[in-house]
């Protein structure tokens, strides 16, 4: 601005010169001034010129930079718009992942349900198979309610549990009555080292034992119990373990 003042004021004094001086120094003053004038006003020109280039090299660089800025706020926006909608799905696959988590937990309790189950119906079933024949058996060892033989007086008695009880008992109205004596203890004993799974056995050794006031009927009553316990509830079974058990829950109560 300042040299555009002074290349005017040069050539306003170049014309004036043409007024206050003599003709032949006049006209080399007035040449000078002009062209120091014109020089000026080129300089001012060529100046503004490549001020006004780079002041639009400044505002294209301006405006691609807020291209640029406003893009990457764009692709900012876009970027939290997607980390919002990720973040969503892994909110959402977590959720899936806990719920599937959690019917995994429950499907292992119901599998594990389902094997205590299987355990305890297979343990029945081997209780079944292991008690069922015992489950049919009277006091007496034998699933027959009498001895039949020609001679009353000599009854013909099976082999095995019948032969090794024979005369621990007498026929009684509504049953029979367990003899507690010294030779019908032993039969007892003899009846479980023969099989260990019949009740009656471990039950007459428990009464005795109780009538005559010892202290080991607790431990014959809980095997006689716990045997049966399984017995009584095998189809078919012989009344017989149902009265035994009865008298056995009286005895523990």
């Amino acid at each position: 601005m300042a040299l555009t003042i002074i290349s005017i004021l040069l050539i306003i004094i170049s014309l004036l010169i043409n007024f206050f001086t003599d003709k032949d120094n006049k006209r080399i003053i007035r040449h000078i001034f002009l062209f120091l004038g014109l020089l000026g006003c080129v300089i001012t020109i060529t100046d503004n010129y490549i001020n006004e280039k780079d002041y639009k090299k400044l505002e294209s660089k301006q405006s691609n930079s807020e291209i640029k800025l406003f893009s990457t706020k764009e692709e900012l926006e876009k970027t939290k718009a997607d980390l919002v909608t990720a973040n969503t799905k892994i909110m959402s696959t977590n959720e899936e992942l806990e719920k599937t988590k959690i019917d995994l937990i429950e499907s292992s309790n119901k599998l594990s349900d389902m094997g205590i189950s299987l355990g305890r119906t297979m343990q029945e079933l081997n209780e079944v198979k292991t008690y069922e024949y015992i489950s049919t058996l009277n006091f007496k060892g034998t699933d027959l309610d009498f001895f039949y033989a020609s001679d009353p007086n000599k009854p013909m008695i099976p082999s095995g549990l019948p032969s090794i009880l024979y005369d621990s008992y007498t026929m009684v109205e509504g049953g029979i009555k367990i003899k507690c004596d010294k030779s019908s203890l032993n039969k007892f004993k003899k009846a479980i080292d023969f099989n260990q799974n019949f009740p009656f056995s471990y039950y007459a050794l428990a009464v005795c034992d109780k009538e005559s006031g010892g202290n080991n009927w607790e431990g014959y009553a809980k095997e006689a119990f716990d045997i049966l316990k399984i017995t009584t509830k095998i189809e078919g079974h012989n009344p017989e373990h149902d009265r035994a058990f009865k008298i056995l829950n009286e005895y523990n109560n």
